[in-house]
């Protein structure tokens, strides 16, 4: 079970996706101007967490296949 992050928790993963993974943000940014929500997920955030650049993303998102 996945246990939620604290907003101190989301703004510090925010913080260093920012700085390691510039194009999530930019495309974070286009599902946001379209109406959506755009999350990572998975190893992604653990590795940003242990300060490690993550080797792949893993996105999810509340946009339909049919919405793209």
């Amino acid at each position: 079970m996945a246990v939620p992050m604290s907003n101190e928790q989301r703004k510090a993963v925010a913080a260093l996706l920012r700085e390691q993974v510039p194009a999530v943000a930019e495309i974070g940014r286009l599902f946001a101007r379209h109406g959506h929500e755009l999350a990572l997920v998975g190893g992604p955030v653990r590795d940003v967490l242990l300060g490690q650049q993550p080797g792949d993303l893993d996105l999810t998102t509340d946009a339909t296949p049919d919405q793209g």
